[in-house]
């Protein structure tokens, strides 16, 4: 007997949240990493053969946020923006949600759309969100 559910977002367990779009529900998200290089200098009159070691570049990853799905076209609109050559960075909230469906919070700051997949041929995407990435 099928068991009818008033949450379809039940098996989404990331809500995510762009500045000044309605919520959207995402099964997979990817937070950003950073990484800092280090460069070994030597200095032409140093008496040691050993190399210093300075700060190099940061780098950041990209917020990957896959499988999703939303009430509203806001994030494709958002995409759509970006990809015409408007500028268009928003703060974004990622709510991880438990087991119990308690929140953790992670946010990131003015980020823009960078990538956008579609979903994949042979699955079910009505009103599924494709891939998204943004950094």
């Amino acid at each position: 007997m099928a068991i009818f559910k008033n949450n379809p977002y039940a098996g989404f367990n990331f809500n995510v949240v762009v500045e000044g779009s309605e919520p959207a529900a995402f099964s997979t998200v990817i937070i950003p990493t950073v990484e800092i290089d280090v460069v070994e200098y030597r200095d032409g009159s140093d008496r040691t053969s050993q190399p210093r070691q300075v700060v190099g570049l940061t780098k950041y990853t990209n917020l990957v946020l896959k499988r999703g799905v939303a009430n509203a076209p806001d994030l494709w609109e958002w995409f759509d923006q970006v990809r015409q050559g408007t500028v268009d960075r928003r703060d974004i909230v990622v709510t991880l949600l438990n087991e119990e469906r308690q929140p953790a919070r992670f946010g990131t700051c003015r980020a823009r759309a960078s990538r956008q997949s579609p979903p994949r041929r042979g699955r079910g995407c009505r009103g599924r969100l494709p891939d998204a990435t943004g950094g």
